[in-house]
């Protein structure tokens, strides 16, 4: 070592203006390196999973679900994946998330005793020792969202069982995979009303879904959210169940409206009959045959007022075919507005068809009868 006073006086000065040199942008940051090189080697959830799954020729894929939440306090949900096996969490920031949503898959992977990805399993549990939350000083309480059957309520995280709700599950959870599943938009939930005192308020929150809303009230507005989310699902339960239900009556109605269309087709492609001469030549036979007929029921008809209240047009009509030995058929018609109609043809060419309406199947008879008691009379008119 040397004695000479200057030698020691040099080497302070130099070991002082290193370290101010150092510390001149960042006091601490000396301390902090010093105190952060060992949290710095810590393993995250997202090192684990990537480090074993890259051991096996697998690459864990994350991706951004949803965003929730008021705009300066946004909560991101992320799903990552690694096979076929999934896991959804929740976090205030994308890499809280994250880092979430692969320890909720470790932990899914780990606690299982089957499944596809349980050769990972020694690994991970070898990785996980000494493993961090990923979240540093900012740990937030985030918990895992689990996969579930989006409609079925009684599954969730364990962590809302404890609701004092009534709700089993995470039914703002289910709702959201049960958007993801059927690819609708994320649902959206909006604070509508605050009421009473600070110790005793009441919150009532909107959840919309597409063109369907629903609102719960509680206690605080988590409370509420639930609410208004589990909601929502009973709603669409009730909706898939109603479809269901009426896709019977859909096929039926399309099962009639394919046989109607059948029918038309065949009318469409099959020709229509059309009178003959021969026919037409018979109906004038048949005419000319009346006119000059001398039956006293058909020539009464000339001087008989048709219109006379309480007149028999179905039993006279009758008695004038039997007189004039034609046919009289009578075809019920389908009813058109609450009124029944009737067919009724004179003789089998058919010499004619009149209609008749009425209230009743008896009265559309009735008219028809009168119809054709009108034309009787018209047409055997003598000059």
């Amino acid at each position: 070592m040397s004695s000479d006073p200057m030698c020691a006086m040099s080497s302070a000065d130099s070991v002082w203006h290193n370290l101010s040199v150092l510390d001149v942008a960042n006091p601490t940051a000396g301390t902090a390196a010093i105190l952060g090189s060992g949290s710095h080697n810590q393993k995250t959830p997202i090192s684990v999973l990537q480090e074993v799954c890259s051991r096996k020729s697998l690459t864990p894929e994350y991706k951004l679900i949803s965003v929730e939440g008021a705009v300066h306090a946004p909560t991101f949900v992320y799903r990552v994946e690694v096979g076929d096996v999934s896991a959804t969490a929740a976090g205030q920031s994308k890499k809280k998330a994250k880092h979430c949503a692969a320890k909720a898959l470790i932990d899914k992977i780990v606690d299982e005793d089957i499944g596809p990805l349980m050769f990972l399993k020694p690994l991970l549990l070898e990785g996980m020792v000494g493993m961090s939350d990923g979240l540093g000083p900012e740990k937030e309480p985030t918990t895992p969202v689990a996969k579930t059957d989006p409609l079925s309520p009684s599954t969730g995280p364990a962590s809302d069982s404890g609701e004092d709700d009534g709700i089993p599950g995470n039914p703002v959870g289910q709702l959201q995979e049960l958007c993801m599943k059927k690819r609708w938009r994320p649902p959206f939930y909006d604070t509508q009303m605050e009421e009473g005192l600070p110790h005793e308020r009441t919150f009532g929150i909107m959840c919309i879904v597409n063109n369907y809303s629903e609102i719960g009230f509680g206690k605080s507005k988590r409370l509420a959210k639930r609410q208004a989310a589990y909601n929502m699902i009973q709603m669409i339960e009730r909706l898939q169940q109603a479809a269901t239900e009426g896709d019977d009556n859909i096929e039926t109605k399309y099962s009639e409206l394919a046989e109607e269309m059948r029918d038309l087709q065949i009318l469409k492609t099959e020709p229509i009959p059309t009178i003959t001469a021969k026919h037409s030549q018979q109906v004038s036979n048949i005419l000319k045959q009346l006119k000059a007929s001398n039956g006293a029921r058909l020539q009464d008809l000339q001087y008989k007022n048709l219109v006379t209240s309480g007149l028999n047009y179905v039993g006279l009509l009758r008695e004038i075919a039997e007189e004039q030995r034609f046919e009289v058929t009578y075809i019920p018609a389908e009813a058109v507005d609450g009124c029944h109609s009737c067919l009724c043809h004179l003789t089998t060419l058919p010499l004619a068809v009149c209609f008749g309406i009425g209230e009743t199947e008896e009265l559309a008879k009735m008219n028809a009868s009168h119809n054709a008691l009108q034309y009787l009379k018209i047409m055997t008119r003598r000059k």
